[in-house]
């Protein structure tokens, strides 16, 4: 009998328990910054030409999971999703944490 190992198996989640993990983690402004962040990192506002195509297939799939998560936030956090992009202005003007 095989067992599948716990860590590398994928589990069932619904839609509606990611949304509402969405909506945890925007809910903070801790979790604000941290998914700015998280979103910059995939660049998804930024260009992913580069010469060598094997970083900008590398490039694009980080920014295709951006945009996924971008997509959620817009869809069903629109307020909080204006909220984050103020308040990673105001960070970045050396106004915030």
């Amino acid at each position: 009998m095989e067992h599948e190992d716990p860590v590398t198996s994928p589990i069932e989640i619904t839609r509606e328990s990611v949304v509402g993990a969405l909506g945890g983690i925007l809910s903070t402004r801790p979790g604000r910054l941290w998914l700015w962040n998280l979103l910059a990192q995939c660049n998804i506002f930024a260009s992913t030409f580069r010469k060598e195509a094997h970083m900008m297939v590398y490039l694009e799939g980080r920014c295709s999971l951006g945009l996924e998560i971008l997509a959620d936030i817009a869809t069903h956090y629109p307020e909080r999703y204006l909220q984050m992009i103020s308040e990673s202005r105001a960070v970045a003007a050396g106004r915030g944490e």
